[in-house]
């Protein structure tokens, strides 16, 4: 099954969980990297986090789906999880 027939089935498992979100220790981000600092609880609710949407993929069958792992702001603290459509091929060249 594709991402896109799997978000279009009413009341789908990603609908009700969401995209979870964990609060994070410290968090800080460059152009070149990112270091983010966990307290036991936040690594063992992130691992958590991870693996549900991990095992969601495939227990539905989802073939062409990836767990999606992002941060939103310059300032912001929190790491999302989420599932969304894998790359296709190689990464792209910059100009």
């Amino acid at each position: 099954m594709k991402l896109s027939d799997y978000r279009a089935m009413p009341n789908n498992a990603d609908k009700k969980q969401g995209n979870p979100v964990v609060e994070v220790n410290a968090l800080y981000k460059t152009a070149d990297n990112f270091n983010c600092y966990l307290t036991v609880i936040q690594a063992m609710n992130l691992a958590e986090n991870l693996l549900m949407k991990a095992r969601q993929i495939q227990e539905e069958g989802i073939d062409d789906a990836v767990v999606h792992l992002w941060n939103q702001g310059q300032e912001s603290e929190r790491l999302y999880c989420g599932l969304t459509e894998g790359r296709k091929g190689p990464r792209r060249k910059k100009a």
